[in-house]
């Protein structure tokens, strides 16, 4: 039973773990690519990521027992449905944000500081990072419905997906060809990344997930 809760667990781990990574990396390269001024940049662009990641694990935490408990009680049905639902209203939320980046990303800046030159700069690396967030709600979604369900690999993997096993790559490559700018694209290549790898899981899935609630571990 305790190796089932670490299983289950673990990807929640990872989650949290994965972001101080993914800090502690990209304020390497920025050493080399940038100065003390992107590393700041960078310090308030992470806490608006946090910010906009809120909402979304919200919606999944309270997904979660509400999946779990019609899995156990053989209720496919809702399960999809709840799934569905939350799957809709996270990308809602991301298109929301992302609408507000886009549209006042100076503003959102001026709220931490007052230097022009890092309002100018942030607000560019703002529109790259979050140029492909309204993909992020599913991924969030799905780590968190297989987490429900018990299916550690896949939740664990779905986890993993958008802070380390894509976006670091490309953290440490695609400054060698686009410099400053390849960092900031590395989220949003991350991101996309990690929506199809969800998409394409889901669709795999989707029989043995919606059709019938009794599954067996893969």
């Amino acid at each position: 039973m305790v190796k089932e809760i670490i299983g289950i667990g673990l990807p929640a781990f990872v989650m949290m773990s994965a972001t101080s990574l993914m800090v502690v990396s990209v304020n390497r390269v920025l050493v080399s690519y940038g100065g003390e001024g992107e590393i700041a940049i960078f310090g308030i662009i992470n806490r608006l990521l946090t910010f906009s990641d809120m909402p979304i694990s919200g919606i999944v935490q309270g997904m979660q027992p509400i999946i779990g408990f019609n899995h156990g009680a053989g209720l496919a049905e809702r399960v999809g449905r709840t799934f569905k639902l939350c799957a809709y209203i996270a990308t809602g939320i991301a298109m929301i944000t992302w609408i507000i980046i886009m549209t006042i990303p100076g503003l959102l800046m001026n709220i931490f500081t007052a230097d022009h030159e890092m309002i100018k700069n942030g607000s560019e690396a703002l529109r790259w990072i979050f140029f492909v967030t309204p993909m992020i709600g599913l991924p969030m979604v799905a780590s968190g419905l297989y987490q429900a369900l018990g299916k550690a690999r896949k939740a664990f993997m779905l986890s993993m997906s958008r802070r380390v096993l894509f976006l670091l790559p490309f953290v440490f490559i695609l400054p060698h060809f686009f410099g400053l700018k390849g960092v900031w694209l590395s989220f949003s290549l991350g991101d996309g990344m990690a929506f199809l790898l969800t998409a394409i899981i889901l669709l795999k899935d989707r029989k043995p997930l919606f059709a019938s609630c009794r599954l067996e571990e893969n």
